[in-house]
């Protein structure tokens, strides 16, 4: 027995809490800081959970992922690949070719859904809720912050003391 998560010494007892089938209402991602760069492949995990919230300590779950959006690009891959790092964490790995405005949408299911039973409907297959991306160039991005930098550096050269300012306190 515990207290507090402590054990209480000399204890005859012992009671480990398995956690259950992952729950997206207490799942949770961890995702790259911004910004994000085409081109560039990136990831992030889902940290799986179950309905009262034990954090889940083994895989197995078919996760999926898959992005849309109104301006994909041209040959983009729409699915996500997905590793199972088989302590209730999955990594999803997403590139984008070209600079776009995504979103993303994982499942988490018992196992892998057959197209034909219509898994969705089934209630086999749960989702997270949707996760947005943006994507921008990274020349793109560059050239925005030295015209930033630039911005910046005039506005300063106009508080630096001119001569006059500085000498007129010495006539």
């Amino acid at each position: 027995i515990s207290i507090a998560d402590v054990p209480i010494q000399h204890s005859p007892f012992s009671f480990v809490v398995l956690s259950g089938f992952p729950d997206v209402h207490k799942s949770w991602f961890e995702t790259p800081e911004g910004p994000l760069y085409s081109m560039i492949d990136y990831s992030f995990t889902l940290f799986t959970a179950d309905k009262w919230g034990n954090r889940c300590s083994k895989g197995g779950a078919y996760v999926s992922g898959r992005i849309s959006s109104h301006s994909l690009p041209a040959g983009q891959d729409v699915d996500l690949e997905v590793e199972d790092l088989l302590d209730g964490c999955y990594r999803l790995k997403i590139m984008l070719r070209a600079p776009a405005e995504v979103k993303c949408m994982v499942t988490i299911a018992r196992e892998k859904p057959s197209p034909a039973a219509g898994a969705q409907a089934s209630g086999q297959t749960h989702e997270m809720p949707a996760l947005n991306f943006s994507f921008v160039s990274e020349k793109a991005q560059q050239l925005k912050e030295e015209r930033e930098r630039e911005k910046l550096r005039k506005a300063s050269m106009g508080n630096l003391p001119t001569q006059t300012t500085l000498l007129r306190g010495f006539t």
